[in-house]
């Protein structure tokens, strides 16, 4: 009979993993919850905006993705160090997001 130790190694270490129902309806409440706020809206203006906000995320997600994976293969760091050079990742992905849209929302509102 094989050893405790014999049989954590065989087994898969936990992986967390979303579905991309999971996603699908976080874009959705984050898209009802910001009409809201708001008085008049163009419902299906706002269902067009869920694939292309999943495939914009996606895509812009791709090359952080890369460059961390990159990075956490160069240098061995513990997990802890790393939770905090993603979170400090998100936090700017986060910023930069906002700066982004609100330059948008200064551009469509000139013409």
């Amino acid at each position: 009979m094989p050893d405790i130790a014999e049989r954590s190694r065989r087994r898969p270490a936990f992986k967390f993993h979303i579905g991309v129902e999971i996603v699908f309806v976080i874009v959705l409440f984050i898209i009802f919850l910001g009409m809201y706020g708001v008085g008049e809206v163009h419902i299906w203006a706002k269902l067009a905006q869920i694939p292309v906000s999943i495939v914009l995320g996606i895509a812009v997600g791709q090359l952080p993705g890369f460059v961390l994976l990159k990075l956490f293969q160069k240098y061995d760091w513990r997990p802890p160090k790393r939770t905090i050079v993603v979170l400090g990742v998100a936090i700017f992905l986060t910023w930069l997001e906002s700066v982004t849209e609100i330059n948008l929302k200064d551009f469509e509102n000139d013409d």
